[in-house]
């Protein structure tokens, strides 16, 4: 079935995403001069670099609290099992 299919899959590169498989609003986004993209980029020891040196206002680093925690656990949990491998 797998064969099957395949050839109805396209190979070609979306212009408009350059291959990120996000929609314009999803990719728009930037923290830190970064986009999503390019943060799911990093290899777990860069993403955990990343976030503990993310300098945020008094305002969004209290919206963007829990959520900071979460990502930083599950970096440390990664780092700590051995799973450092890039994406």
């Amino acid at each position: 079935m797998r064969v099957f299919l395949s050839r109805y899959r396209g190979y070609a590169t979306c212009g408009d995403c350059g291959g990120q498989r996000l929609r314009q609003e999803a990719r728009q986004g930037e923290s830190a001069a970064r986009n999503i993209c390019e943060i799911c980029c990093l290899t777990v020891a860069e993403a955990a670099e990343f976030f503990r040196a993310l300098s945020l206002s008094e305002a969004e680093r209290e919206i963007a609290d829990k959520l900071l925690e979460e990502i930083q656990d599950r970096l440390r949990f990664r780092m700590r099992s051995d799973w450092n491998i890039s994406p």
